[in-house]
């Protein structure tokens, strides 16, 4: 209640600027009450791990209790929430080894350990259909077979290193191949980012995958980062460190996140795609072109949707890479420069660059990026003036 007085009149005001809340779940009931509730019901996966936490992990597998857990949702959702961050179903989920039982449906632990996310994630949606909202996030972590048709899904709890961002650039496609079309990073990684340079280039990725998600970057917000190569985290007391602002750093997130909002339509298009063909949003260089052998070494670099390539920067230092340009006709979106395909190009990578190709006669346009850039540098010079923002809070 000191942190958030209000939060119904946080939640309407927040929507009032057309901004949606979203709310961070666990697979378990916690606190004397709920806990209490679950019990009584029989709602509880014995044992559990979390008996030393107030908490008992919940038995999806049993219809009443999934009613009983939704119910506690609905309200949340009839208060204005219209998505939930499902973390933790993989992690404290019994292995049927060091405890051993059997769930509700008859489902010994050791069968029903890998299944038990995608559960949670169909108890969720369920929550928002008995709600009757139409549209709505359920995104967890963790899924099986199925989780697709319930959730999309992020990649949790990233390490924060420039490897942290290779492996997200991997993981995209990865996800991708396996029926996860809809994905997403923990952008700058999980905890204590030190790396300035790092996050820079993770915003520019992640604006070309389907869910860009910033932090949670040990609780700080990039406008008040730390020192280049200093860990930053927050504390119940606020920011134990003086908080910087790059304004690099900060213009490359208002860039790149207005260029992932330029894409929505052709996002939206490629995903109903995905839903209709299981054709996926980012396509690995080999899916799109199986005959090309070079293809099958190339990771780092990708399709987003059939028009645009993808050649992220993940080391430090780097101001250009090589880029494998496909068959056809390619643009490169920074310097308008037209290429014929197959080629392999060395593109230019200054800090503020991804480098992008679109292709020919696609109708796609990302607009002119060098005074864009420019425009969002000037605007992220001046900080501003939080004391006037709050003045127009309720």
């Amino acid at each position: 209640t000191n942190r958030i007085p209000d939060p119904l009149g946080m939640i309407d005001w927040l929507a009032g600027r057309d901004i949606r809340f979203l709310l961070w779940i666990a697979p378990w009931a916690y606190g004397p009450r709920m806990t209490q509730e679950a019990m009584d019901l029989g709602c509880q996966v014995e044992p559990t791990a979390l008996s030393q936490r107030d908490a008992v992990l919940l038995d999806f597998t049993d219809e009443a209790c999934v009613t009983w857990w939704q119910d506690a949702l609905i309200e949340r959702i009839d208060e204005g929430v219209v998505g939930f961050k499902l973390d933790r179903s993989e992690e404290m989920t019994p292995d049927g080894i060091l405890f051993a039982g059997t769930y509700a449906d008859g489902t010994s632990y050791r069968e029903g350990h890998n299944r038990y996310p995608m559960l949670y994630a169909k108890a969720v949606q369920g929550a928002f259909e008995r709600a009757g909202v139409e549209e709505y996030v359920v995104m967890p972590r963790a899924g099986w077979q199925g989780t697709a048709q319930h959730a999309i899904v992020w990649g949790g709890d990233t390490g924060e290193s420039e490897w942290g961002l290779r492996s997200a650039i991997i993981a995209v496609q990865r996800a991708a191949l396996i029926n996860f079309p809809i994905w997403g990073s923990d952008t700058c990684g999980y905890a204590n980012p030190t790396s300035h340079e790092t996050c820079t280039r993770w915003l520019q990725f992640s604006a070309f995958t389907p869910l860009m998600e910033v932090g949670p970057t040990g609780n700080v917000g990039l406008w008040a980062v730390n020192e280049d190569g200093k860990e930053a985290t927050v504390n119940p007391l606020g920011y134990p460190y003086e908080p910087q602002w790059n304004p690099t750093l900060l213009a490359t997130w208002s860039l790149y996140a207005t260029l992932h909002h330029d894409l929505m339509d052709y996002t939206q298009a490629q995903a109903r795609l995905a839903h209709e063909q299981g054709v996926p949003i980012v396509r690995p260089m080999v899916a799109m072109h199986p005959e090309v052998a070079a293809y099958r070494e190339v990771w780092d670099q990708y399709f987003y949707g059939p028009d645009l390539v993808v050649a992220p920067v993940w080391e430090t230092g780097r101001a250009q890479r090589d880029v494998h340009l496909p068959p056809g006709t390619w643009t490169d979106a920074w310097s308008g420069v037209v290429v014929e395909g197959p080629k392999l190009v060395t593109a230019p990578a200054a800090l503020h660059q991804t480098p992008l190709y679109v292709r020919q006669g696609s109708g796609l346009d990302l607009g002119d990026l060098n005074a864009r850039w420019a425009a969002a540098l000037a605007r992220a010079q001046t900080p501003p003036d939080l004391g006037a923002l709050a003045d127009q809070m309720p």
